[in-house]
């Protein structure tokens, strides 16, 4: 596929009434999540997840890293997964980013049954696309979630994830959630964004300039699949991660749109 030397951004267009709108779009979701080399080594359970759901409201996709050092880091991770999931049952079309992570935040501490939310401390990145065309990209901690087109001619958008004062990552459960989220907003009417989620124990090993490459192949591969077929290939990619000495948990995420735009 060739793609232009220097594509335009992707549109953060508020949504209109009187515009395009998709003819039963199909919303598309694939991910997969295991535990890396030394917490296999160790015995240790994997402290990345994953999930994916529909609602009423939309389609939603989050991936969540559990903070290494904290004794719960596996259940806050699936705590925060659950926590979107809740949020978003909550929402109404003009509901504000800023109001969403709130009860993403709230969510994930009534999930933790009154454990030490800092022995849970995780991150949290998500997707969430309304059937009205409205995508909401963003999280708090690090990671990667980048919005792409599918047709290649606009530019990868990273979210710019935020860490501490000197780099740490910021967490739920570390006191920082107010000020730690970044949560962007784009139209895709037109079904042409997808989104991939991925943590730390992945993104670091992604080159920037190959996300557009990169998120086409794994469409392209696994997206065909049933979903019986992907999940238990997408398990075995990610088990023959091509970095020596990685040993981080491994988890990523896609989201895309299959149908027709009808104008």
């Amino acid at each position: 596929m060739r793609h232009p030397s220097n594509p335009p951004p992707i549109s953060h267009a508020t949504p209109s009434d009187g515009s395009c709108r998709l003819a039963r779009p199909r919303i598309r979701t694939i991910g997969a999540s295991i535990p890396g080399p030394r917490h296999v080594r160790e015995g240790r359970a994997n402290q990345d997840a994953w999930a994916s759901c529909r609602l009423p409201q939309g389609v939603v996709l989050v991936v969540s890293d559990g903070v290494g050092s904290c004794r719960y880091a596996e259940i806050g991770s699936r705590a925060a997964c659950r926590a979107v999931r809740d949020a978003v049952q909550l929402m109404k079309p003009e509901t504000p980013p800023t109001e969403l992570t709130e009860r993403i935040t709230a969510a994930w501490n009534s999930r933790l049954e009154r454990r030490n939310p800092t022995e849970c401390a995780s991150t949290c990145l998500f997707s969430v696309r309304t059937h009205g065309g409205r995508l909401l990209v963003g999280g708090l901690g690090d990671g990667l979630a980048v919005v792409t087109s599918s047709d290649g001619t606009t530019e990868p958008r990273v979210i710019p994830l935020r860490g501490g004062e000197f780099g740490e990552t910021v967490a739920l459960g570390d006191g920082r959630e107010s000020r730690g989220w970044v949560v962007e907003e784009f139209d895709d009417r037109a079904g042409q964004l997808r989104t991939l989620l991925a943590s730390d124990g992945v993104s670091q090993d992604l080159s920037q300039d190959r996300l557009q490459a990169f998120h086409d192949w794994l469409i392209a591969t696994f997206g065909k699949l049933s979903t019986r077929r992907w999940r238990a290939s997408l398990r075995r990619q990610l088990q023959a991660w091509p970095t020596p000495g990685a040993t981080d948990d491994r988890t990523l995420a896609v989201m895309w749109t299959v149908g027709e735009v009808a104008t």
